[in-house]
């Protein structure tokens, strides 16, 4: 996982003031692996799957992207 800097360095400012709490909750996400087995098992999707698509939305992929943090993206995982 990126650094949270690295990952959030396409916010300015005023954003990253803004979306603290919410970024916070985006670093709780990525530092918890058993989510992925959980869902995993309850939906039959791989591991794999499940880690790509948490990488994209809370990881990684946020910078490329340019994701802003978003309460209910949280809220949905």
């Amino acid at each position: 996982m990126e650094g949270d800097s690295d990952r959030w360095a396409h916010l300015d400012i005023y954003e990253q003031k803004l979306t603290a709490k919410v970024r916070e909750d985006y670093d709780q996400i990525m530092g918890n692996n058993q989510d992925i087995l959980g869902i995993a098992a309850q939906y039959e999707i791989s591991e794999i799957d499940i880690r790509r698509a948490k990488d994209y939305a809370f990881g990684s992929e946020v910078s490329r992207y340019q994701f802003f943090p978003e309460g209910l993206m949280v809220a949905a995982w």
